[in-house]
């Protein structure tokens, strides 16, 4: 079982809506790495950056605020059953005009209406997954334990999944550190000196115009995981090989 969380929340939304991380960045104004600490969770955007997402993603801005724990949803005016509801409504309306769609299609003559149809039909039943997965997940009612519908081998393989990326962007931030990622911090001081936000985001806006001119070429996240399984496996290998020579004394 997958665990929905807000990072994986918005790397779906991402892929749905067919945004790289650089491209979901450049359009909020961000560092492709915070974008990618956000999808891991190791960080999360304030009010105004969820805003701003929702626009940009086409997504509820009260439901992006509960996923990332800004908003309990009890408070929220619709209860899980009026939710639900209406989810079904919306289950159930899809349904029925992709069943439209599909009669359409088996009498279409035109290449271009068929195009139109096709495209519509993709749209509608990536929809309607979403929409049987949210009511899957209202039956089992939000106060269900993840964990507890998990086998111990799903279990292990989820935290292993999770340490792993832990690592890996731990890893990135040593080896490839990016200055943006530190101004865009809190605490963050130049000479001893306390930078408030005005100061970072003034502090960015330079370094943006001063390297302005420079190449993108920040190494893809496929290259620094490449590089730190290449770098585990030698720890391994050294580890082994010395291992081997102590049990051979």
């Amino acid at each position: 079982m997958k665990i929905s969380t807000f990072g994986e929340e918005i790397k779906e939304l991402r892929k749905s809506n067919k945004f790289t991380q650089k491209q979901l960045a450049e359009k909020l104004g961000k560092a492709e790495s915070t974008i990618r600490m956000w999808e891991l969770g190791t960080n999360t955007p304030n009010a105004k950056t969820i805003a701003e997402l929702s626009k940009v993603l086409n997504v509820g801005y009260t439901d992006l605020m509960i996923k990332a724990g800004f908003i309990n949803e009890e408070d929220v005016n619709l209860t899980p059953e009026e939710k639900a509801a209406s989810d079904e409504t919306s289950y159930l309306m899809n349904v029925n005009e992709l069943k439209e769609i599909e009669n359409k299609l088996k009498q279409c003559d035109s290449e271009e209406e068929k195009k139109d149809l096709n495209a519509r039909k993709i749209r509608l039943e990536k929809r309607i997954v979403k929409l049987k997965l949210r009511l899957t997940e209202i039956q089992q009612r939000r106060y269900t334990n993840p964990f507890d519908l998990m086998t111990p081998e799903e279990e292990e393989a989820y935290f292993e999944k999770q340490n792993k990326a832990y690592e890996v962007e731990d890893y990135r931030r040593r080896e490839y550190p990016d200055i943006k990622d530190f101004l865009e911090q809190r605490n963050v001081y130049f000479n001893g000196k306390s930078l408030g936000k005005e100061n970072r985001e003034l502090a960015i806006k330079m370094l943006d115009v001063l390297f302005e001119k420079l190449e993108v070429n920040y190494p893809s996240d496929e290259k620094i995981e490449k590089e730190y399984n290449n770098l585990e496996n030698m720890f391994a290998f050294l580890k082994k090989e010395s291992s081997d020579r102590t049990k051979g004394k």
